[in-house]
């Protein structure tokens, strides 16, 4: 969005701050944040509250602030409606619509990277559907690390990709 800012800090996986102390991951930037009066940091809301951090509300599109919650990270995911057939999706900043009032704008998807030919093709597609179902999502919706469901559509979507692993 910055043509300065891209060359300046970059656009990476780690970028070229002009300011501040950096540190090596979640865990790092936690110690940092925890032992700098005033710090501000990015990391994980996992780690937010395994160190007992303050954290802030961040302004999405729809002009609402909110905390990166279970719930508002699920309203950024049901801005997906249809699947891609190379299931790249992106639920970074949703759009602008009182539906998505709610929803976290920096919310992304974690991906599961297999082989789509190995020799325990059966195992690990039987593994990934377990994690996928309903028991599993609702255990996840629910647990310390804030994660959200997986919305129905991106679900079906994992499962016919998942059904092309073979041995």
């Amino acid at each position: 969005m910055s043509s300065e800012w891209s060359s300046k800090v970059g656009v990476s996986t780690s970028v070229n701050w002009p300011v501040g102390v950096g540190a090596k991951g979640n865990s790092g930037v936690a110690a940092v944040i925890s032992s700098t009066p005033g710090s501000i940091g990015y990391i994980s809301v996992a780690y937010v509250k395994q160190n007992t951090l303050d954290w802030t509300r961040m302004k999405n599109a729809a002009g609402s602030y909110t905390l990166a919650t279970g719930p508002a990270i699920e309203a950024a995911a049901q801005t997906v409606t249809k699947v891609p057939a190379d299931n790249e999706m992106s639920i970074v900043d949703p759009p602008a619509s009182a539906k998505f009032k709610n929803a976290w704008p920096l919310s992304t998807f974690t991906y599961i990277i297999v082989h789509t030919t190995t020799p325990q093709a059966q195992e690990l597609r039987k593994f990934v559907f377990w994690a996928l179902a309903p028991k599993q999502q609702h255990l996840i919706s629910n647990s310390f690390l804030v994660f959200a469901p997986i919305p129905k559509v991106v679900l079906v979507a994992a499962e016919k990709t998942l059904n092309t692993v073979h041995s």
